[in-house]
């Protein structure tokens, strides 16, 4: 380890030590951060950000237990943002679980939005996950599932609505919500999300861009991905590749692009999965860790848009030994 690198760790390891108790885990903490500080040595044009999914925080029915561990979670997420070049805080979705009444799961969800917005103003974006709209919930008065205005403004009020675009120094985001895993069929509201995304493409033409969402595999789809996400690669695969395609009778043509939508990064099967089969675009879901673990689970990420490089540098259940790559 370089003395450079050694002092690095000793001082994120003291700063650290104000919001964590174990040791071990602290200085785990020093090295995943020097090992990404490091990536920048070689990458070229990039965005970087902190990305986790499934905390699964709002859990189960209570309304005051859940703070403790939730201020927890946050507050080392927060530690890790204000440390590194990262300049985004993206939450690939599910803060709720189930067992909870709609007045419950409001509460919690506005709990939530108010306290990312207070740490991270300007940087935290949400994204749509299958339990947040509380339909595991607790019925009452034949009501356990949020209106989608309900949701829109509870958990994106300041994007407007559940699927929206994320301005980064170097590239564009594109959130998509792919609803529940109970019915993934393709229906109006998902047909809705393709061609806004085919439109934003087309008006953008970034040079660099990747699309954030839940629901890529549901455990179940022996298939493969779901059929929205299959939509997804095949209106990205012609993009990228300048040419037209055809989705719900609509013609989307790309002939003038330049750009191009380097991947697609989600969650909700809690484990690391990838694949680059379908259309050369890359999608990749990422694990989870419940808040009860004293070992929160997030990634510090690197898009090398330069490069064609994606690395992942796992905290927690996902850490490895060294940062996860990806061709992009």
């Amino acid at each position: 380890m370089s003395v450079k690198i050694e002092r690095l760790n000793n001082l994120f390891l003291a700063e650290l030590s104000n919001i964590m108790d174990l040791p071990a885990q602290r200085y785990d903490y020093a090295n995943k951060t020097a090992m990404f500080s490091a990536l920048f040595q070689t990458a070229g044009i990039s965005d970087s950000f902190v990305f986790f999914t499934d905390p699964h925080l709002l859990a189960n029915g209570n309304t005051t237990d859940f703070i403790p561990m939730f201020n927890n979670y946050t507050d080392i997420i927060k530690g890790f943002f204000d440390r590194t070049s990262t300049e985004a805080v993206i939450c690939g979705g599910d803060w709720l679980e189930w067992s909870d009444t709609p007045a419950n799961a409001l509460y919690k969800l506005n709990i939530m939005t108010g306290r990312m917005k207070e740490l991270f103003p300007e940087a935290y974006y949400p994204v749509f996950g299958n339990h947040d709209n509380n339909y595991q919930g607790t019925e009452v008065e034949g009501t356990k599932t949020l209106t989608q205005a309900a949701i829109n403004n509870v958990m994106f009020p300041y994007q407007g609505n559940a699927y929206y675009s994320i301005d980064m120094t170097n590239a564009k985001g594109y959130v998509l919500d792919t609803g529940t895993d109970s019915n993934t069929a393709m229906d109006s509201y998902r047909w809705a999300h393709i061609d806004w995304l085919a439109n934003k493409l087309i008006d953008d033409d970034a040079d660099h861009s990747a699309v954030y969402a839940h629901i890529l595999w549901n455990t179940s789809d022996a298939e493969g991905v779901t059929p929205m996400i299959d939509n997804v690669q095949e209106l990205i695969g012609a993009y990228n590749s300048h040419s037209t395609v055809t989705l719900n009778t609509v013609e989307y043509d790309f002939t003038n692009c330049t750009g191009k939508c380097h991947y697609i990064l989600g969650g909700h099967i809690h484990q690391n999965k990838s694949d680059t089969t379908n259309y050369s675009v890359p999608i990749i879901a990422r694990t989870t860790t419940k808040a009860a673990s004293n070992t929160p689970t997030f990634d510090l990420v690197l898009s090398d848009w330069e490069n064609g490089k994606l690395y992942f540098v796992g905290i927690g259940a996902s850490a490895t030994g060294s940062a996860t790559q990806f061709n992009i």
